[in-house]
């Protein structure tokens, strides 16, 4: 599949997804269908973003409760049947490893992994890769992150103590 057709399916499946209605169960053992989580890792500044189906998590669920970030959201079972199916066809299951992503950089500066009935499998560069090998997995990153940019989340977050909402490392508090 090429670029510009897989992109456009992802994203009139991302159109469907939004104009679906969503599931008011509580938990995703009430929605049918294969649980399917999508985790993209940066190692280096320590990001870790999920996608996760409502087979896998309601949003009820995830959306309800206050949680120490925001990183994961909950997306419709066909946009993310949608995203894997995209990933495959673009080459993700070539370069496949088996098992889940390393939790520490070793050689990779990312990864992306995906988890479902056949359990965990994941990417990411390596150094010898070729320029091409390169670009077909920042590639499907970015198909990955495109489709997490465009989900609605609503994820309430734990203020940590001395801490403000909007704050970044370089802002200062004013007294």
């Amino acid at each position: 599949m090429s670029r510009p057709s897989a992109l456009l399916s992802l994203c009139l499946l991302l159109l469907l997804g939004a104009c679906s209605s969503s599931s008011a169960s509580g938990d995703g053992a009430d929605v049918p269908g294969t649980p399917l989580r999508v985790t993209y890792i940066a190692y280096k500044s320590g990001q870790r973003l999920e996608l996760v189906n409502e087979a896998h998590t309601g949003r009820l669920e995830q959306y309800s409760a206050v949680r120490a970030d925001a990183a994961r959201k909950v997306q419709t079972n066909d946009v993310m049947h949608g995203l894997v199916e995209v990933l495959e066809d673009n080459g993700f299951e070539e370069r496949a490893q088996a098992g889940s992503a390393p939790a520490n950089a070793g050689v990779m500066s990312w990864a992306l992994e995906i988890e479902d009935d056949q359990g965990p499998r994941h990417i990411g560069p390596v150094p010898g890769m070729t320029a091409e090998e390169n670009h077909k997995l920042r590639r499907l990153a970015a198909a990955f992150l495109d489709t997490y940019n465009a989900t609605y989340g609503l994820q309430a977050v734990e203020l940590k103590p001395d801490s403000t909402f909007f704050q970044t490392p370089t802002s200062k508090r004013r007294n």
